[in-house]
């Protein structure tokens, strides 16, 4: 129980240091023009490798177990530590796109497109425009994401991924100052969402 208690101290601090983060300027990441990618190939809502690990702002690697739910079009990954679900990240998968609805504790209405179908790798980036609402109040916001590929190292091998960098910018509003959040997904052909990173202190990977 302690340490499970540990874990959530440390899930629910990270999600106050990103109500208060201040403006970033993020250089977007290299990518190959040229290919592109059907919904089929991708599979971006298949199961994502059972095991994982969180790492926060500081060690120590917190080991956890991925479960999935699916209702409709709604694709929840469950991060689940000694038996208890103490995070979890959703998202919509849908014919022409795959989005992100909630991160960190935070909901994006209407959910940020991550991925749209079918897929140009390296071609022109989208944007988006919404709210973002946080433990505090809805706030108006806008994002640009940016498609590439990269790799993943899972245990001694190197994957071939699809990598997503979302950059949303928070737009000042009535007390609450402007902010930036940037999110990155990577996605394995086949396997789904195997690794993804929110802000500069909380990334999922899968464990080797």
């Amino acid at each position: 129980m302690a340490a499970l208690i540990a874990v959530v101290v440390i899930a629910f601090s990270y999600r106050l240091f990103l109500l208060f983060l201040p403006p970033a300027t993020v250089t977007p990441t290299d990518s190959t023009s040229g290919v592109t990618i059907s919904r089929a190939e991708v599979k971006a809502d298949a199961d994502p490798p059972e095991h994982a690990q969180m790492m926060y702002s500081a060690p120590p690697l917190i080991p956890v177990e991925l479960k999935t739910e699916r209702h409709g079009s709604n694709f929840t990954i469950n991060l689940m530590a000694h038996g208890e679900i103490f995070d979890f990240e959703k998202y919509v998968s849908t014919d022409d796109s795959y989005s992100v609805s909630q991160a960190a504790g935070e909901d994006y209405v209407p959910p940020i497109p991550v991925l749209q179908f079918p897929l140009s790798v390296g071609g022109t980036p989208w944007t988006w425009k919404g709210n973002l609402f946080s433990e505090l109040e809805a706030q108006p916001s806008h994002a640009t994401i940016t498609v590439s590929t990269d790799k993943v190292t899972i245990g001694q091998s190197a994957v071939s991924t699809i990598r997503s960098d979302v950059l949303v910018v928070i737009e000042p509003h009535g007390t609450m100052p402007g902010a930036t959040r940037r999110m990155t997904f990577w996605f394995q052909e086949g396997h789904g969402l195997i690794k993804r990173q929110f802000g500069p202190t909380s990334m999922r990977e899968p464990r080797g």
